[in-house]
């Protein structure tokens, strides 16, 4: 672990939000523990003390000064997350791949936890894998711990569910694929919305018969199984330039 006052992190180059430049150029993470601190401060624990977790950019060391407020994780040279990918032309990558990659990376970390904030923004993408980030809102399967999330699809409340992750991956996935905010519109709308707006556009059978699973366990209120996620886009049609001018129109008109 390294001590050092919070305050003084403060007054580095930012990274982004909570996020610093050390004078390694690793970055540091002020964490904001405003439901249980306790409980945040033994899942930051919890997670350094795991040695290797494919698809998890794991913390290098913890910060604490009077307590533990963070820690240090390495920057990843050449990435983008999926919000700067979707903004910017990236032709060159393989998006199935891509996609795969994320819900391999996800199967691993639901070995350990539940990640709870899966979002655009949470995901690198480098070459064409993807790289999950800023994991501190996680909590351990089997506990009833409450975090926060960015939003929320399928849980009424903060305490998360490997099913819940699965959903905003599939959402982060389908952002990858039509290169567009897909999650800017499922933090209005829910599943079955998701399930017309798929249908408008003619979108992959595969695709709609994913979203119609979701939303029946979501109906049922069922616990995933023995789901395996990992190869769900490799087969599918990659959208067409016509469907992906649809999706996007139809969410700068929601966004109006």
């Amino acid at each position: 672990m390294k001590e050092i006052d919070r305050r003084i992190i403060e007054t580095f180059p930012k990274f982004s939000k909570d996020i610093y430049w050390s004078m390694d150029r690793t970055l540091y993470k002020i964490c904001k523990f405003d439901l249980s601190t306790l409980n945040r401060i033994n899942f930051l624990k919890y997670v350094y003390g795991l040695d290797n977790v494919p698809g998890l950019n794991l913390p290098l060391s913890l910060l604490y000064d009077d307590e533990i407020y963070g820690y240090e994780m390495a920057y990843i040279n050449g990435s983008c997350n999926i919000d700067e990918y979707i903004s910017v032309s990236n032709k060159d990558k393989d998006v199935r791949k891509i996609i795969s990659s994320i819900f391999e990376a996800l199967k691993e970390i639901h070995k350990y936890f539940i990640f709870i904030d899966v979002r655009n923004s949470n995901i690198l993408v480098k070459d064409n894998s993807a790289i999950f980030i800023d994991w501190d809102f996680g909590i351990i399967k089997g506990t009833e711990d409450y975090a926060r999330s960015y939003y929320r699809v399928l849980t009424r409340k903060y305490i998360g569910t490997v099913l819940e992750d699965l959903v905003k991956a599939f959402i982060s996935a389908l952002s990858l694929l039509y290169h567009c905010d897909i999650e800017f519109f499922m933090t209005t709308h829910n599943l079955f919305d998701l399930q017309s707006l798929l249908e408008s556009i003619n979108a992959d059978k595969e695709i709609i018969h994913c979203v119609k699973l979701f939303t029946g366990l979501y109906v049922y209120d069922e616990r995933v199984k023995d789901f395996d996620f990992t190869n769900m886009f490799l087969n599918v049609n990659l959208p067409t330039k016509k469907e992906k001018e649809l999706i996007r129109e139809r969410i700068r008109h929601i966004r109006k």
